[in-house]
């Protein structure tokens, strides 16, 4: 490599794309150079452990691979690393451009072994049948692709150990290329162990993490961040929606790790418009942004609020998916233990959340002269009380007091745990939030009162529990026959 001296590779960063960027000046558009510039701070951000010049071809196409974005958003990540090695070749900066040269059209895949081809595309048609994001197929099976590259035998062999150990090796990876892996994993044993060609998860996690979770923050953001977190406390937010609005505002921190009130609106609509993100998570990640800097505003820490000219997200369409009668019935029939025919009844019959059903406790039932209730802490720290069916309340009462999901290390299973199992028993393409909007849609058809399912279902607003509710085929008939001339 070939260095000026810089002591660290963050600072031979930071100087070689000021330098970059003032050369890039004179020969490209200021949007141009903008948008370089966006791109190439995040990637020094990603290899801030090391130096331009040390970047090696497989470590930059792992990271290019794991960006959390869509392939025209990729494809400009590739464009300005390409500019910027031109460059650093050209000012003897880097002795190696570790960027590929530019290929034919079309997308690439990496090789994998034989035993391997068979069931990763049996499980990108199951995706697809499941209506996953076409680009978090193609992210999936990119990472997946990449996992086997390395490995001769057959994915059914792969136990917990070795996921474990591969996850202590890829400490190397930048943090969106490890995200995107595991997320990758998870899904591919999650559906092999649902499609009955495993019996154990080598992924899946049975307990909460000890402890609150720590994001890696820019020095600038850490105080910030706490005091916020203490605001957040104390307007009394719920411990899941402090922690979610943590985790975003620190993906956000890691992208501008300079001063955060001297981002602008451009810069954070840059920021959205590159991610690929579902339009329920775009929301919630502009609703973070806008909590954040209000705060900062009403606190007396920036003047102008950046986030108060953003471009609205609408909400998306309503669209129930209720499983069908069938479908349950046939995931009861496979519980192998009562624990997990409790978990669906609790699900389908209640309409309790995951999370719900995996901090439910025994003693949470209630005999009353009107019969048994059960009071289920929901989002926010609500609570609300359901009325029980006989037969259900007696299989909570055969329960050791407690959790009713409790956890080996103590506590309880963790929501995503619960709904991966109980994922396991229903057929393929259906997911244990479906039970609850069969819930939602068969109370509703009782009587159509929608202001009763909205309390039952724990709901703010009547509007949101509308998509959760699919009107029968029998009653639109009858509504049209109804008004036939």
């Amino acid at each position: 490599m070939v260095t000026d001296g810089y002591r660290t590779p963050a600072v031979e960063w930071s100087a070689a794309l000021t330098a970059y960027e003032a050369a890039a000046a004179a020969h490209f558009s200021p949007a141009t150079v903008q948008a370089r510039r966006t791109r190439l701070r995040r990637m020094a951000r990603d290899f801030a452990d090391t130096a331009p010049g040390d970047v090696t071809g497989e470590q930059f196409t792992a990271w290019l691979a794991g960006l959390d974005c869509g392939e025209s958003v990729r494809r400009e990540y590739l464009e300005a690393a390409r500019a910027f090695y031109r460059w650093a070749l050209a000012t003897g900066i880097t002795s190696a451009d570790p960027v590929p040269a530019p290929r034919p059209a079309g997308r690439a895949q990496v090789p994998v072994p034989v035993a391997w081809a068979g069931p990763l595309d049996e499980f990108e048609a199951a995706q697809r049948e499941a209506g996953i994001a076409p680009a978090t197929i193609r992210r999936r099976m990119q990472r997946l692709r990449q996992f086997a590259a390395h490995r001769n035998g057959s994915p059914w062999q792969v136990t917990a150990a070795e996921y474990g150990r591969w996850r202590g090796a890829s400490v190397g990876m930048s943090q969106a290329a490890q995200g995107s892996a595991r997320d990758a994993l998870h899904a591919f044993y999650g559906w092999a162990v649902s499609a009955g060609r495993m019996d154990s998860d080598p992924t899946a996690r049975t307990s909460a993490p000890r402890g609150p979770r720590k994001w890696p923050l820019p020095p600038a953001w850490e105080p910030e961040m706490e005091a916020w977190r203490r605001w957040l406390i104390a307007s009394d937010a719920a411990q899941t929606t402090v922690h979610a609005r943590l985790e975003h505002l620190a993906l956000f921190a890691r992208a501008f790790p300079a001063d955060p009130y001297a981002i602008t609106t451009e810069q954070i609509v840059d920021w959205m418009g590159s991610h690929d993100w579902a339009r329920e998570s775009k929301r919630a990640r502009r609703a973070t942004l806008r909590t954040f800097y209000r705060w900062a505003q009403e606190s007396g820490r920036i003047a102008d609020d950046p986030t108060a000219r953003l471009p609205r997200v609408r909400a998306a369409e309503p669209v129930a998916r209720p499983a069908t009668e069938s479908e349950y019935r046939a995931a009861l029939a496979a519980a192998r233990s009562p624990r997990w025919s409790l978990a669906l009844r609790l699900s389908c019959e209640l309409g309790m959340r995951r999370a719900e059903v995996a901090g439910a406790r025994r003693e949470d039932l209630r005999d009353t002269d009107a019969g048994s209730w059960l009071v289920v802490r929901g989002k926010g720290g609500k609570v609300r009380r359901l009325p029980v069916p006989e037969s259900l309340a007696a299989q909570i009462r055969e329960c050791d007091p407690g959790y009713l999901f409790p956890s080996p290390e103590g506590g309880h299973v963790t929501p995503r745990w619960v709904g991966t199992a109980v994922g396991r028993l229903l057929p393929e393409g259906v997911t244990m939030h479906m039970l609850r909007h069969a819930f939602a849609t068969r109370a509703y058809n009782v009587n159509h009162d929608v202001f009763a399912v909205q309390q039952l279902l724990g709901h703010a607003s009547a509007a949101t529990t509308q998509r959760y509710v699919q009107v029968a085929d029998s009653r639109l008939r009858a509504l049209v026959e109804a008004v036939a001339l």
